[in-house]
C-alpha cells in the first residue's frame, strides 16, 4: 500500500494590507444625539497566486468587501453608509507549490486563520471613518 506524501504546513505571512477603495456617505443633518442603528455585511473572496514575475514562492489575496449602513428607527433608508474594499497579500514560504498551497486553501481552518489577520485591522479604518463622520461606535464589534 502506497503511503501519501504529507503536505507540510503551509504559514502564510501577511506581507502587506491595503486600501484599494473607500465610499462614504453621511445624510445625517443637525446635531444633537440621537440613536443610528448599524449594521455590517462582507464579502470575503480568497485567491490563491502561483509563482511568477520575479518570485519564487506562492501567494494568497484576501480581498474584503465591507459595507456598514445605518438609519435612524423612524427612517426608511440609510442616511449613513460607508463601503470599505480592503485586501491582505501573504507569502507562503519557499517550496510550497501552488498545488499543495489550492489544497488548504478550501479548508475553513486555513481561511479563518488569513481572514482573521486582516479582518479587525479593517474594521478599526471603517470605524475610525464613522468617528470622522461624528458617530459614536463604542458598541461595534471589529472582530469576526
Amino acid at each position: 500500500m502506497a503511503r501519501k506524501k504529507a503536505v507540510p504546513d503551509i504559514l502564510p505571512k501577511l506581507g502587506r494590507f491595503v486600501l484599494l477603495g473607500l465610499n462614504a456617505d453621511n445624510q445625517l443633518s443637525g446635531s444633537g444625539v440621537g440613536r443610528i442603528d448599524l449594521k455590517r455585511t462582507e464579502e470575503i473572496i480568497l485567491e490563491t497566486i502561483a509563482p511568477g514575475e520575479g518570485t519564487d514562492y506562492c501567494r494568497v489575496v484576501v480581498r474584503l468587501n465591507i459595507t456598514v449602513s445605518g438609519r435612524r428607527e423612524k427612517d426608511e433608508q440609510d442616511i449613513v453608509r460607508v463601503d470599505g474594499v480592503y485586501e491582505g497579500r501573504f507569502s507562503v514560504q519557499p517550496g510550497i507549490t501552488i498545488e499543495m498551497l489550492d489544497s488548504v486553501a478550501g479548508q475553513e481552518a486555513f481561511q479563518y486563520g488569513l481572514t482573521a489577520q486582516i479582518y479587525p485591522l479593517a474594521m478599526s479604518h471603517l470605524r475610525d471613518q464613522l468617528l470622522l463622520m461624528g458617530l459614536t461606535t463604542r458598541h461595534m464589534p471589529i472582530g469576526l
